[in-house]
């Protein structure tokens, strides 16, 4: 994602700033008085080191206590356990495939694009699930439902915006 910041001597202001319209400052860097500068939002490099480890670490975790705590968490959150046994297998899955990814030191692009598509399907199925059992699950499953689909959502957008740097991130 890029954002236009004006420079002038040194001195930066942001180009989303209310003080300013965009044709004013159109007009000012026209007439040579500021100067355009591309900067790309990033995330820092240990935090972006360590993304797929985190996607593939949590989708381990999940799939796991879903598999081990299916029959409890089938009363807790009044959701079929077969649902549950499924998230889980699915879970353990998607968590191979990042890991395979993670230990890399370079990745394919169809690789990151089919991670990110995984992500945004599994948040969807997740939201969709929360929509479909809204009368018969427990506010408890409800809630797990739904934060799964933001944080594998979250997980989605971040990995989408920095897929040129998953290319090689070490």
């Amino acid at each position: 994602m890029l954002r236009k910041t004006w420079e002038k001597a040194g001195w930066n202001c942001d180009a989303g700033n209310r003080r300013y319209t965009p044709t004013a400052h159109q007009f000012l860097a026209e007439h040579g008085h500021f100067r355009i500068i591309e900067t790309e939002r990033r995330l820092p490099d240990m935090s972006l080191k360590h993304l797929l480890w985190l996607d593939c670490a949590a989708a381990f975790i999940s799939g796991v206590v879903m598999l081990m705590l299916s029959a409890w968490l089938n009363r807790v959150y009044a959701i079929p356990r077969e649902l549950l046994v499924a998230m889980g297998i699915i879970s353990l899955c998607y968590g191979a495939f990042s890991f395979s990814l993670a230990r890399r030191a370079l990745r394919p692009r169809s690789l990151i694009v089919l991670l990110v598509a995984a992500n945004f399907v599994w948040s969807g199925a997740c939201l969709s699930a929360a929509v479909l059992l809204a009368s018969t699950a427990s506010v408890f499953g409800l809630i797990h439902l739904a934060a799964e689909s933001v944080m594998v959502g979250g997980l989605a957008w971040l990995e989408w915006t920095q897929r040129e740097r998953l290319l090689t991130a070490k």
